[in-house]
């Protein structure tokens, strides 16, 4: 999310010596409006979406991105599709 620009910067907090969670600061524009605008959740417990390579597309005219769960761990779908990963689509993301 840092490399497409919609994050400022992230860090690792560590909550105890099992568990380590992060924290995310946003980015915004010069009116002060948050650059992520919109997260939907595709894939649930309940209902899994996967998606192969070849179908990943650019998302609301190429201003979003999907974050897909790989085999090579959590990238973008721009990311996946240019290693010929498929996964399962964590979230849609503009």
């Amino acid at each position: 999310m840092k490399e497409e620009g919609f994050i400022r910067d992230y860090e690792s907090v560590k909550v105890n010596e099992t568990f380590e969670d992060y924290k995310v600061f946003l980015k915004y524009d010069q009116t002060k409006r948050p650059i992520i605008r919109e997260l939907v959740r595709v894939s649930t417990p309940g209902r899994r979406v996967y998606i192969k390579s070849v179908e990943i597309r650019p998302y609301k005219n190429n201003i979003g991105t999907l974050i897909v769960s790989t085999s090579k761990g959590i990238m973008t779908g721009k990311n996946a599709r240019k290693l010929k990963l498929g996964g399962e689509v964590i979230l849609k993301m503009s």
